[in-house]
Formats: structure tokens, sequence, C-alpha cells
């Protein structure tokens, strides 16, 4: 099982913590962080602590040429946001791969997630269900169709052979101003090739209330409410412990 991340100094305290939460839930997977843009004493810290826990975890640097041009949201949405369509160029052995956001918790084993059938699917993801519809009109798609790229199983080898990622960078560039960026673009080009998958793989925790009740097995704190930055977040399972770079199990337990 390879599991990919991608992050830049912003996303930093919620990296140690997905890759802590994975970890638990997954002990031979293999995991790649893409490195856009985290400092260098972060990035020290992050293989001492992988080490002393032993997960097997590889850093890669993002390539800048690909995306430094692309347009971003200031510090909601950044070049690192493009890391994600590298995927099948950082990976050129790998035929699939789990993506997952650094703003997600892992509380269950993801088996099930990466043994999905993608067929010639590009991707495998679930339906976002709270984008503005003057987003979707834009690109003509129904909100059943829009799916999240916080979590998504990448079929790398019909990425590689269809040139998915130039596709996405230019309809990127096509189409700057939209909100979302990325995840627009990137739907606009797999539209039609998506495996579905239910909303425990992708729940969000400020949303709650409004979806369906499942039990997650993928909590993503999309949008502003991290639960590094605010102590009253939806979900809090896991936090940041006062020592830097480290994990601790609820607000009463143990520190890694």
């Amino acid at each position: 099982m390879v599991i990919v991340t991608a992050s830049d100094n912003n996303f930093v305290p919620g990296l140690f913590l997905f890759i802590f939460s994975a970890w638990i839930h997954n002990r031979e997977a293999k995991f790649v962080v893409i490195d856009a843009g985290i400092e260098p004493a972060s990035v020290i810290e992050l293989r001492r602590f992988c080490e002393r826990n032993g997960i097997d975890c590889q850093l890669v640097q993002a390539d800048g040429k690909r995306i430094s041009d692309l347009p971003t949201r200031g510090k909601l949405l950044t070049t690192a946001a493009y890391a994600r369509i590298l995927i099948p160029e950082i990976l050129p052995d790998c035929d699939k791969a789990i993506y997952l956001d650094a703003d997600t918790l892992v509380v269950s084993d993801l088996g099930a997630l990466w043994l999905a059938d993608l067929g010639d699917n590009l991707v495998a993801g679930v339906v976002d269900g709270f984008v503005e519809q003057e987003e979707l009109d834009d690109i003509e798609m129904s909100r059943n169709e829009y799916i999240n790229s916080g979590v998504l199983v990448m079929n790398l080898v019909a990425w590689r052979r269809e040139g998915i990622a130039d596709r996405v960078f230019a309809t990127v560039r096509e189409t700057a101003k939209s909100r979302y960026l990325d995840q627009t673009a990137l739907n606009t080009v797999v539209r039609g090739r998506v495996l579905f998958l239910g909303r425990e793989w992708n729940f969000f925790s400020e949303r709650y209330v409004e979806i369906e009740r499942r039990l997650p097995k993928v909590i993503h704190y999309a949008g502003s409410a991290k639960p590094w930055r605010y102590r009253r977040v939806p979900l809090p399972m896991f936090s940041i412990s006062t020592e830097p770079c480290r994990v601790r199990i609820s607000r009463r337990g143990r520190c890694f």
C-alpha cells in the first residue's frame, strides 16, 4: 500500500498528525510526503519522527518548475495543492497510490480503499456535496459528479499514458477564476471516469451535522477549523501536544 500526501509549511502540524494516524491503522504502508515548501528544520523533525516510530516514509521534493506559475489563493490554496497532480511522475514505478490531504485523520484500516477496482477510471473519490452552484454551473457539472480532491485513489498508469497532469494544469490556467482551482480542474478532466466512494472515506468534520451518518474511516478537517489551530474543532480525536512534532492520542493520552 502506497499512501501519499503533500505539504508546505502551513500544514506541518497536521502532517505529523496525519502520518501517525495513518500508520497506526496501516503498519505495512509505505508513505511518501511531497515537500512543496516545508522548512528544512521541519523536514529534519519529520525524518526523526518517522525513524523514532519505525514509519517507512520517503520525502520527495516537488518539481517547482511544474507548479510555480499556477494560480493560488494566498494561504488558503498554495502551490502545494498542485503537488498531488505530480504523483504519477514522482512514483514512475507505481501503478496505484492513495492520496490524502495533510489535514486528514485516518481512523481505520485503508485496505478496502487500496483494493478498490479502478478499472479504466482515472480516480476514485467522494462526492463533495458542498460546492457552490455557480462553480458547478461554470463547468456544467452536477453536484453528484463533483468529487473532493482531499482523498483519492489514483490510477497512475492511466494518468501517465494519457498525460492527465498536463491536462489538469492546462485546465487550471484556463479557469484561473474558479474558486477551487486544482479541484475544479481535476473534476473537469476526470469527469466520467470516476469510481465514487462512500462518505466514510472523506468525512468532513465541519459538516458532520449535515452529511449522512456513517462511521468515518478518514476524517477531513477541510476549511479553516484545523485541530492544530483550535481547541473546539468537531471530531477532535487527535491533537498536537505542546512539545514540538509530537502526537498525542486524545487530549489526555500518551505522546509519541
